[in-house]
């Protein structure tokens, strides 16, 4: 749920009109940051390689990974909501988790 919410973010700020570089590409960054990181746990756990990595306290780096996770993602998403000037993608992309992303990404289909 997370990663496909991430991934229809970052097309919607992708293929939109940008009104300022820099929040969009931190926005960017961020979710890509977010979904390497959620794919490197997911690999972690399909290969249960925590397993044999014992040193790693494996619930202390997801918890801190998702924790430092929102707090960026929410940073970027302020940001970058408040610089879209009513630009649609930007305002369905920059905001997390909404209703607003799964319209916007149907509606470009």
């Amino acid at each position: 749920h997370s990663n496909i919410s991430l991934l229809i973010g970052f097309i919607s700020v992708n293929n939109s009109p940008w009104t300022d570089y820099s929040a969009y590409s931190y926005f960017q960054i961020v979710t890509m940051c977010d979904l390497v990181m959620i794919l490197f746990f997911y690999i972690i756990h399909i290969f249960r390689i925590y397993r044999k990595l014992t040193c790693v306290s494996w619930p202390l780096a997801e918890f801190l990974h998702y924790l430092i996770g929102t707090i960026l993602l929410l940073i970027a998403s302020i940001v970058a909501a408040s610089k879209s000037y009513n630009l649609s993608g930007l305002v369905a992309g920059a905001t997390p988790d909404s209703p607003l992303k799964w319209v916007f990404a149907l509606s470009k289909s």
